[in-house]
């Protein structure tokens, strides 16, 4: 597949996303779109390796830290402070 197509196409399902996303969480729970965004993800990976003929070959030795940042991964980004919040609440302050 030609490079640019494959930048095109991932360009326009980023960009749909939130507009689906807007619709959607109007009348789906979040759990549900969160789960049917991992099937679909794990769905279309697994058949992208599949169609390639490749492998994905993990050592044994880094299944630990696999499961650490399975576990771990999505807390910590939750709690860290983002940029744009800070700046929200800071310019709240100030007016």
């Amino acid at each position: 597949m030609n490079v640019y197509i494959a930048l095109l196409v991932q360009i326009l399902v980023a960009g749909g996303t939130h507009i689906v996303a807007k619709a959607v969480v109007a009348h789906v729970d979040a759990g549900i779109i969160l789960f049917l965004r991992t099937v679909i993800s794990v769905s279309a990976m697994t058949a992208i390796f599949f169609l390639r003929g490749k492998r994905l070959r993990i050592e044994r030795s880094d299944w630990g830290m696999f499961l650490l940042v399975g576990f771990l991964g999505v807390p910590v980004n939750q709690q860290r402070p983002h940029s744009s919040s800070y700046f929200h609440v800071f310019s709240w302050q100030r007016g």
